[in-house]
């Protein structure tokens, strides 16, 4: 039979070993969702009426269960021509992406999963279409947010340029 005293600290490491676990999980989940960005590829040399593709990475994704990107770009040398296609780490995994394309040159791509799914992995997020109009360079400007239901974790990507020839 156990004595009194083994009682006691047994009774002690349980609860201590309980009031761990329940810290755990309650830090877990109110960790901000981590994660970088990038554009590929970051320097693209195209001729006028030239299609090409960029492609918006994210690498090592934590938590993230939606995402909004804002890009800004010269319009009398680019133009978005065709909405965002879902890449390798959304595709068939129930994201529902949109897009907002400005005349002033200016996209917003958000995207969120309504089952609140994480992404899994690093990979390609998006792939978005531009066409180059005029001989010119333009650097592009993109920030955003990398979120969760608790918070978001911020962005910028910079010297992404494209030049036309």
């Amino acid at each position: 039979m156990l004595k009194r005293r083994e009682i006691i600290i047994l009774s002690f490491l349980l609860a201590t070993a309980i009031a761990a676990g329940v810290f755990l999980v309650l830090w877990l989940a109110l960790q901000e969702p981590g994660g970088t960005v990038s554009i590929q590829p970051p320097l693209t040399e195209v001729s006028v009426d030239d299609t090409f593709t960029l492609t918006v990475n994210a690498e090592h994704p934590a938590r993230v269960t939606n995402f909004s990107i804002d890009i800004a770009y010269d319009i009398g040398i680019v133009e978005f021509v065709s909405p965002p296609w879902e890449a390798e780490l959304l595709a068939g995994r129930g994201w529902v992406v949109q897009h907002r394309a400005s005349e002033e040159g200016a996209l917003a791509v958000f995207g969120h999963s309504p089952t609140a799914t994480a992404l899994a992995g690093s990979g390609a997020l998006v792939e978005l279409d531009f066409r180059a109009v005029a001989r010119g360079t333009t650097r592009l400007k993109c920030f955003g947010v990398l979120g969760c239901e608790s918070g978001g974790t911020p962005f910028e990507v910079v010297g992404v340029e494209i030049v036309v020839k």
